[in-house]
């Protein structure tokens, strides 16, 4: 039982690493998204307006920061 609760400690501990990649990762993905929305030229006669992504990391989406 030793072994199967270490076993399983370790599978646990390398899933969090790997989560732990994959947030960074995309939190990064997130920033070139935002810096891209933000290069965009505001065109309201076209509907475009203004994004953005600001916050993304904390769970705020959307047009004001």
């Amino acid at each position: 039982m030793a072994f199967e609760h270490d076993a399983d400690r370790r599978a646990i501990e390398a899933l969090t690493e790997k989560l732990s990649v994959l947030e960074h990762g995309l939190a990064g993905e997130f920033d070139a998204l935002d810096a891209t929305l933000r290069a965009l030229p505001l065109d309201d006669a076209k509907g475009v307006g203004e994004v953005s992504l600001s916050g993304a990391r904390n769970g705020r989406v959307g047009g004001a920061d």
